[in-house]
């Protein structure tokens, strides 16, 4: 991935969906950002195969309860 940006949300009353999407409309707005893919922790339960429109996929580095969110090389 060449661009990306880090968002943490630890709401247990959130769904993963939302937590992207929010991610999503906070970084478009800020920034005209454009993403492809969200990357979580594998430890991440019930991962889907999209999540807000995005692929998914998993990786080590990304914290538990943070999503990496950025366009895949």
């Amino acid at each position: 991935m060449n661009t990306g940006r880090l968002w943490f949300d630890d709401d247990k009353k959130r769904t993963l969906d939302e937590k992207v999407r929010r991610a999503l409309v906070y970084y478009a707005r800020a920034e005209n950002f454009q993403a492809d893919t969200v990357w979580v922790n594998p430890a991440t339960p019930d991962v889907p195969e999209t999540l807000a429109g995005l692929r998914v996929r998993t990786s080590r580095t990304v914290l538990p309860m943070h999503f990496f969110i950025g366009m895949s090389e």
